[in-house]
């Protein structure tokens, strides 16, 4: 091989890696507008069942359960929960006897669900979304914590560098507290790392 196309190949190996990392440095990141404020927070995505509850809700879980977490330096927190771990559209509309959002939240409050009410939620949920409005939240009946009643996630680009897999991906929702009032969320977009 002479020094010319050696030469060659290094260059386009080192322009490829650069790309390659100059994709992630935007990672990490979540970002909203939650009913006309701008909501922005470090993100993570794990591909396992460390929301549980939600993910229970979720027709199939663990190992195929993608959860995407962002809290900002404000205390609020974005938890998605996905019925997948693959570049696809994950959706969520509750049809459910009763208020959905109560249902929720007494199930994220309790882990009390009646099993007609977790059945009706699997089978019209494939995307979960919580959001914390302010922080030190721990009662989920606190008029700051929120559940999406709707909801459109789409992981429309999953990289691999190493062992390491990039999400990036958008979503809407439509929240909702136990008091009944509702935000919502636009322009949401996700961009961070995983297993």
């Amino acid at each position: 091989m002479g020094f010319a196309a050696l030469s060659l190949a290094v260059a386009t190996l080192f322009t490829s890696c650069k790309k390659d990392k100059d994709d992630v440095k935007e990672l990490a990141s979540i970002s909203a507008t939650i009913d006309g404020s701008s909501f922005s927070a470090t993100a993570v995505a794990k591909q396992d069942n460390s929301n549980a509850k939600l993910a229970d809700l979720l027709a199939g879980n663990g190992d195929k359960t993608t959860s995407i977490y962002g809290a900002n330096a404000n205390g609020q927190v974005i938890s998605i929960v996905l019925n997948g771990n693959t570049e696809a559209t994950y959706d969520l509309s509750l049809s459910v006897e009763g208020n959905p959002t109560t249902l929720l939240i007494n199930y994220l409050t309790t882990g009390d669900l009646e099993e007609t009410a977790k059945n009706a939620i699997s089978a019209s949920a494939n995307a979960m979304i919580v959001y914390k409005k302010s922080e030190g939240i721990q009662d989920a009946n606190s008029e700051d914590f929120y559940v999406a009643t709707k909801a459109s996630v789409v992981i429309n680009k999953i990289t691999n560098v190493g062992v390491i897999k990039y999400y990036k991906g958008t979503f809407t929702a439509t929240l909702e507290n136990a008091k009944g009032t509702k935000l919502e969320v636009t322009d949401g977009k996700f961009s961070c790392p995983g297993k």
